[in-house]
């Protein structure tokens, strides 16, 4: 008798849920891998499994529609869109990756100091901050970029130059609140350097939230890289990349040559709905909520 009901306690005892299962309670978020796993695959494999040359012409096939002999089509200069969207696949995650690098590790830089410090240094840190939020991220990142000089790297450089007030904004809120908990005053009484402690029990504890905004920041550096280029200020042609392919490709739309821009229209969309998702299941994962119960 006393065993049942040991076993019927047992049952009834919440079970730790590991990261992998909260993760894939959210069907969305499944999806949402399904996509990054699939784009990261293709520009990893584009020089592999791509069947033309990105930049190779061929005028006696240009504007042909999908078929088999090209599956995506061709655009105006005979280019296979196929082999152009792979390989374009490896130039949008490499900005994007780089993009949010640069903006993650000065916002981190700069929120952690402000939030740690406080007083007059944090006050010019972020009020320098709320003036470049003031401005339209497109339009601050069009200005960077024409500043720096067009290119790809200048494109890198100005995406993640615009996403900085972002992170310093989550670094400052979490730094302020962490300041004045007691293992950090407990951390000054036993004489720890300033470093010390940032860099053992202030970052530490902000990971969480800074990994959920770098992931969803993917998307948005994307993105915006994808509008620079269209716009003509990111990576320049003939370059494969989806913004600048459906720059080119939008003037061929009305006269029906839909399949130019369309493909490159849903490798973006999916790759940024990919990392949006995933963000999302991230957020479940770190949400100490979710971690009882299977």
């Amino acid at each position: 008798m006393k065993k049942k009901k040991q076993i019927e306690g047992e049952q009834l005892a919440p079970r730790h849920a590991s990261g992998w299962q909260i993760f894939c309670r959210n069907k969305l978020a499944v999806v949402g891998l399904c996509f990054i796993l699939f784009w990261v695959a293709m520009a990893l494999l584009a020089p592999v499994i791509s069947p033309y040359e990105p930049n190779a012409l061929d005028y006696s096939v240009s504007q042909q529609p999908p078929s088999l002999q090209h599956l995506l089509g061709t655009d105006q200069y005979g280019r296979d869109i196929l082999t152009r969207v792979l390989y374009g696949a490896r130039i949008s995650m490499w900005c994007g990756v780089i993009s949010v690098g640069i903006s993650l590790i000065i916002g981190t830089v700069l929120g952690g100091i402000a939030g740690y410090y406080g007083g007059v240094v944090s006050i010019i840190i972020m009020r320098v901050m709320d003036a470049m939020c003031a401005f339209p991220s497109l339009v601050l990142a069009i200005v960077i970029a024409a500043a720096i000089g067009k290119g790809t790297v200048s494109a890198m450089l100005a995406v993640g130059i615009v996403s900085i007030p972002d992170y310093a904004r989550l670094m400052f809120a979490e730094t302020s609140s962490i300041r004045g908990r007691p293992y950090i005053e407990a951390g000054v009484a036993i004489g720890l350097k300033n470093s010390q402690l940032i860099f053992r029990h202030v970052l530490p504890n902000c990971m969480s939230q800074l990994l959920v905004k770098a992931t969803l920041g993917l998307g948005f550096a994307i993105l915006t890289v994808s509008s620079l280029s269209f716009l003509g200020m990111g990576v320049q042609p003939p370059t494969a990349e989806w913004g600048n392919m459906i720059s080119d490709a939008r003037s061929y739309i009305i006269s029906g040559q839909w399949w130019m821009a369309t493909f490159p229209g849903l490798a973006i969309m999916t790759s940024i709905l990919g990392f949006n998702l995933v963000g999302d299941g991230v957020r479940d994962i770190l949400d100490p909520r979710n971690r009882t119960g299977v």
